[in-house]
């Protein structure tokens, strides 16, 4: 019984945990790398960046270079997205299905400004830091160590939540 558990263990089409991707977006997709960023995405961003720079980080970092531009030539060892959608929506409908970011979504964990990891932090330590009256409705406060930024799940966090979820539902029901 226990050889014919594993077999059928073996035989499952589970999905494989795949490694969380890292992007590089160029200077054209300001909003775009934000939008990864609340999801949990590592995504630099460069408002200014020569293609140059951007191929050679994208390469050494083994990101994935996400552009809109036909003319970018790719180096050696370079993965590229090219974006179909010219929309916000649209083009985050098609990188989540396109690598799959349904099994790395992790909202609220990336500076949305800076991209550095976020860390939790105390509701007294925010207090007068923060609007008065977000300190007497929140208790749950996140922080950025690089750009200083207090983070809580406020109304825009709310909205990127809800934008997530119908991003997912498209991408699930295609």
């Amino acid at each position: 019984m226990d050889g014919i558990l594993s077999e059928k263990s073996l035989m499952r089409d589970d999905r494989v945990s795949r490694a969380k991707p890292a992007f590089i977006a160029d200077a054209h997709l300001g909003k775009l790398a934000r939008h990864l960023r609340f999801g949990g995405w590592d995504t630099l961003y460069f408002p200014s960046i020569a293609d140059g720079e951007l191929l050679n980080l994208a390469r050494i970092q083994e990101r994935i270079l996400l552009t809109r531009d036909r003319g970018i030539h790719l180096g050696k060892g370079v993965r590229l997205h090219r974006l179909e959608a010219e929309e916000l929506l649209p083009a985050l409908i098609e990188l989540a299905e396109t690598f799959d970011l349904a099994d790395t979504y992790d909202p609220f964990t990336r500076c949305m400004v800076c991209n550095t990891e976020l860390q939790p932090i105390e509701a007294d330590a925010v207090r007068g830091k923060v609007p008065p009256l977000v300190s007497r409705h929140f208790h749950t406060f996140k922080t950025c160590p690089h750009c200083q930024r207090i983070y809580w799940p406020g109304d825009h966090y709310q909205r990127m939540l809800e934008e997530w979820k119908e991003i997912f539902t498209q991408v699930q029901n295609k």
